[in-house]
């Protein structure tokens, strides 16, 4: 029997990953445990997130830092901004979906963001078509 090549290993992939941290301004809650809150969308001005419940409700007003903690570089990306929660609803297995509208924040971190965030979408699509064999 002869041994296949592997062509593509997931050992050669290594996604960025973020260390969030939200503190609620109008309640004086914060979320510290970055694997507790997840980026799911990118919108122009806004950010989607997947939080602990009960941690913010609408018009809420927040300060959030998104650091890059993987791959180890020599200047990592770092973000913070203060936000207002545009809205937020509860979803099936108990967590938070929110969207958090930028609304004080430096605009060189804002684009170093962007642009680490999207090299990353980048590398996914591109481990997923030689995954695939396209």
């Amino acid at each position: 029997m002869s041994a296949e090549k592997e062509i593509v290993s997931a050992r050669d992939f290594h996604p960025t990953r973020w260390a969030v941290l939200l503190r609620n301004l109008s309640s004086g809650m914060s979320v510290s445990e970055s694997d507790e809150i997840s980026i799911l969308e990118i919108n122009e001005k806004e950010l989607v997130f997947d939080l602990p419940e009960r941690c913010c409700v609408a018009s809420h007003n927040v300060h959030v830092t998104i650091s890059q903690v993987f791959p180890v570089v020599e200047q990592p990306i770092y973000f913070e901004f203060t936000g207002k929660v545009r809205w937020a609803e509860s979803t099936d297995d108990g967590r938070l979906r929110a969207a958090i509208e930028l609304i004080q924040f430096d605009k060189q971190s804002w684009s170093n963001f962007l642009n680490g965030f999207a090299e990353n979408q980048e590398q996914i699509t591109a481990f997923l078509k030689a995954a695939k064999g396209y």
